[in-house]
């Protein structure tokens, strides 16, 4: 007659190690997680910033300049980018002394990781102009704070 066996569950010692292994991978997980969060919150006034790069090169092909700070052009970037999820305030617009350029900057919420001081949240966008069309720039050399791992690629 056989006996009946009582191996049919896992040991307290299995359970440890597993527990061990999925704290371990979360360890790294969440962290990177949070960090792709950031980004894709990001993204929103990025596009509302880019979506404009039509009009203003319209303009500036047109006139030859950059729209004043003060435009009505301007003034709906920046009703757009009040209205986004992720902007905490619009930062003033200006303009270069020969008008080539257009610099408009916004400073973000915190976006659920840390992201350093709230004072390093801001991020400098600058329209530039030229024979060829407008290129876009919004590195730390004209203003950006906010950490570059945050910022889409052509911002780094």
């Amino acid at each position: 007659m056989k006996q009946p066996s009582y191996a049919d569950g896992f040991t307290l010692i299995e359970l440890m190690i597993a527990m061990a292994i999925v704290g371990i991978l979360a360890a790294f997980a969440v962290p990177a997680y949070q960090d792709y969060v950031v980004k894709a919150k990001l993204t929103e006034p990025f596009v509302i910033l880019s979506g404009k790069k039509a009009a203003i090169l319209d303009h500036f092909s047109s006139k030859g300049i950059m729209p004043a700070a003060n435009s009505p052009l301007v003034n709906t970037l920046y009703a757009e980018l009040s209205n986004s999820t992720v902007v905490l305030k619009t930062l003033p617009a200006s303009t270069s002394g020969d008008n080539s350029k257009l610099n408009v900057g916004f400073e973000v919420k915190n976006l659920g990781a840390s992201t350093g001081s709230p004072s390093k949240n801001t991020v400098a966008f600058q329209y530039q102009g030229s024979e060829t069309g407008i290129k876009i720039a919004c590195t730390a050399s004209i203003g950006t704070t906010l950490e570059s791992k945050y910022l889409p690629p052509a911002c780094r």
